[in-house]
């Protein structure tokens, strides 16, 4: 095998996304999901396998596209969302004063 094809089998991209989701009491979901879409402060976010790693505010709902083919919706108003080597964790329900930390 040569070095550039050793180098590409390595680095293949998952199918999935390992995703976790938490609020303050318990965890919401987890699983192994296809896409995310959310929102942050810059627009509409999809998040799909292989995705860099990456760390966002989130606002208003997360819509997973889940390996049994099901969407499945969770409302919130704030949360944080990191994707590390295909794994998403959500934090719901993290209040944060952004305005008050930037006077």
């Amino acid at each position: 095998m040569s070095f550039l094809s050793s180098l590409f089998s390595q680095n293949t991209i998952p199918e999935t996304l390992e995703l976790a989701i938490y609020d303050s009491q318990r965890q919401q979901f987890t699983g192994k999901v296809y896409s995310i879409e959310t929102n942050n402060e810059i627009g509409p976010l999809s998040l799909l396998p292989g995705h860099t790693n990456f760390i966002s505010i989130v606002k208003t709902k997360l819509s997973v596209n889940s390996e049994s083919g099901r969407i499945k919706e969770f409302q919130f108003e704030t949360g944080i969302l990191r994707v590390f080597n295909s794994h998403v964790d959500v934090y719901l329900g993290i209040e944060l004063d952004i305005e008050s930390q930037t006077k």
